[in-house]
């Protein structure tokens, strides 16, 4: 979906629901494109935390963008706009993630995920509970293997939180599912990468 390049001006200080207001009273493209430029880089790393794939996590972008611009003119504003973005992103990868496991079983790239890719930089990589990228490529790797191991599911809460910072509260209504489920899902995605890091220390000790 290509998003017109109007100009900006003033509405760049506007919130996320004046500019709601704004596409649905008549200036769909300008307000749409301010929001798509807000909220792009954290529904790209939703998607991506779900997929572990960048170019599957470009196309699920888009689909969801182009999901929320067909909606909007209906959007009554029950949540929040984010949360609504974010369900719908976080939806449009779970749904992305589901075809492609049973499509085929899928396998990181040794030479990419192991070695290193030698045209550019791994994607980022957490441990749980550090706000900090890893930099050994290593223990990137072992990781990054971790959470490909979590399901759809454990992989899109642990994203929310540990990289988005949302609450449980806010978790909870973005996937449509209950507080107690988010922090089940969460303690078990927590508990495996966690588990992953102190056998990746262990076996460099």
């Amino acid at each position: 979906m290509n998003i017109p390049h109007l100009p900006a001006s003033n509405s760049v200080q506007a919130t996320d629901e004046e500019l709601v207001r704004r596409f649905q009273a008549g200036e769909p493209d300008a307000a749409f494109r301010i929001l798509v430029e807000r909220h792009q880089k954290k529904a790209f790393r939703i998607a991506y935390g779900v997929l572990q794939d960048e170019e599957g996590a470009r196309d699920v972008c888009q689909e969801a963008f182009l999901r929320i611009y067909r909606a909007l003119p209906r959007f009554e504003g029950r949540s929040s706009f984010s949360t609504w973005l974010y369900r719908i992103v976080t939806n449009a990868a779970l749904d992305q993630r589901r075809r492609l496991e049973k499509e085929r079983a899928v396998f990181f790239d040794d030479r990419r995920d192991v070695e290193g890719e030698a045209e550019g930089e791994a994607p980022r990589v957490w441990i749980p509970g550090a706000d900090r990228e890893v930099e050994n490529k290593d223990l990137a790797a072992a990781l990054r293997l971790a959470i490909q191991d979590l399901s759809p599911e454990h992989r899109a809460v642990i994203v929310l939180r540990e990289v988005e910072g949302l609450s449980y509260r806010e978790i909870a209504r973005t996937i449509g599912c209950s507080e107690g489920t988010v922090m089940s899902r969460i303690h078990y995605a927590r508990k495996q990468l966690q588990t992953a890091f102190h056998a990746f220390r262990e076996g460099r000790g």
